[in-house]
């Protein structure tokens, strides 16, 4: 409607938990939040993942709401302090075993065991 934006982003994994982005592990929906309001203007975003699990409770960003709206804002210089971090090579990953074989970047990935002895110049 008039000055609303709604964003769902679908998932099919394990429920993502609210923690996990007010502790800044996640970044993708308030990214997604950020750019709709880039394109559209200053409308109220109303943003949640949807998964086909429903979780056993689900929670939403509201950008009319004071900490969810600081939530997404910071997004914006964390995103860019990880963007700095990984291109001075600060990117620790700890593989748990292979990776997937669904994952489409998994013959380029420093992580998968199949790239694994690859030296990076």
């Amino acid at each position: 409607g008039a000055g609303l934006i709604q964003i769902v982003d679908y998932k099919s994994g394990k429920a993502l938990e609210r923690s996990d982005l007010e502790k800044g592990r996640l970044l993708q929906l308030q990214l997604y939040a950020l750019a709709a309001q880039q394109i559209f203007g200053e409308a109220r975003v109303v943003a949640r993942y949807a998964f086909l699990r429903a979780p056993k409770s689900e929670w939403s960003l509201d950008s009319a709401k004071p900490e969810d709206r600081d939530l997404i804002e910071a997004a914006s210089a964390r995103a860019v302090e990880a963007r700095e971090a990984i291109a001075d090579g600060e990117f620790h990953v700890a593989p748990a075993g292979d990776c997937p074989w669904y994952c489409a970047f998994q013959h380029a990935c420093r992580v998968n065991s199949f790239s694994r002895r690859k030296q990076w110049s």
